[in-house]
């Protein structure tokens, strides 16, 4: 804006100067015209006042009548002295004329002089207005390339802030995932609640079954002692019914323990099977597929991502 105002009054000032150099010039030639003119006139004056001096200075032969020359003369004389006070304002006009001259003189070098540093100034207006020009041009390029530089910069924070976006957007929905897995798993871990209570119920089952199996153990061993003590009894009725009634219950004895076997390993393989079932709803690193199924349906959850670290690497992109 201030080279264009700059450049604006230079202008103004090369179209004055312009002006006045075509004034000066008008003027000079003017000038030169009164002039040629009034020596025009100075020449006039002064073969008229020459002749008449030559009139005046050469006397007439001596057989001329002097009444008539006498006559002559007075007319001459009047007519010079009408002449003369005709004459001598145009003198005096011409002496003012010239003085007028002299002066137009002065003031045509004083005028030349000033045309002249009008001229130079004029041509130091022009290299000025030429190097503002450029000036101006350049400092138009460099606005159009900053211009562009900028429009560049705006569509690069643009893309930044649209994958900003983005990235909220991916995040919330990352969030509202999460949000969603986090109340299935509560439900997940209140149903779990039940499992672990039906597997501390089945875990004191086992140890009264395994307490079971110790007393079925003990027994067998005091039944042995007793088949020991039979084997060694004297009355062979006695003996057996002893024997007979010891295989009863020998019999009775690895039924029991057969069942409270198969019993133990049915609950041990229950119990495993609750335990990894247990954990599986603890553990957040099985598969979506692995999990057992609820009334619930998972969703997938989006990768979490860090949204500041994200937006700190976009920006820096963009810069």
């Amino acid at each position: 804006m201030s080279l264009s105002l700059q450049l604006f009054r230079l202008q103004r000032k090369l179209a004055n100067s312009e002006a006045q150099v075509i004034e000066l010039a008008h003027l000079i030639r003017q000038l030169k015209e009164q002039n040629t003119l009034l020596n025009h006139q100075l020449h006039d004056a002064e073969r008229e006042f020459d002749f008449y001096h030559a009139c005046l200075d050469n006397p007439p032969p001596p057989d001329i009548d002097y009444p008539l020359i006498s006559s002559y003369y007075q007319y001459l004389s009047s007519t010079y002295n009408n002449r003369l006070e005709e004459v001598n304002p145009t003198f005096e006009h011409h002496a003012s004329i010239a003085a007028e001259l002299e002066q137009a003189q002065q003031d045509q070098v004083t005028l030349e002089v000033q045309l002249a540093d009008a001229t130079a100034n004029n041509k130091s207006l022009q290299s000025s207005v030429a190097v503002l020009e450029q000036q101006l041009a350049d400092v138009k390029r460099e606005s159009q390339e900053s211009a562009s530089a900028h429009a560049v910069l705006l569509n690069k924070e643009k893309d930044s802030v649209h994958r900003l976006t983005i990235t909220v957007q991916k995040s919330r929905m990352a969030e509202d995932a999460l949000r969603a897995e986090i109340n299935e798993l509560t439900t997940e871990l209140t149903e779990a609640q039940h499992y672990q209570q039906a597997y501390y119920a089945l875990a004191d089952e086992v140890g009264s079954l395994l307490a079971r199996n110790q007393i079925a153990e003990e027994e067998a061993t005091t039944l042995s002692k007793f088949n020991a003590q039979i084997l060694g009894h004297n009355n062979p009725a006695q003996r057996i019914m002893y024997i007979d009634r010891i295989r009863t219950e020998l019999a009775e004895a690895k039924h029991n323990i057969a069942m409270l076997t198969r019993d133990q390993d049915a609950l041990a393989a229950e119990n495993e099977n609750l335990q990894n079932e247990l954990d599986m709803y603890k553990s957040v690193t099985v598969p979506i597929t692995d999990k057992p199924r609820t009334n619930l349906t998972r969703i997938a959850r989006v990768p979490l991502v860090n949204l500041n670290i994200h937006s700190d690497s976009s920006l820096e992109e963009s810069m």
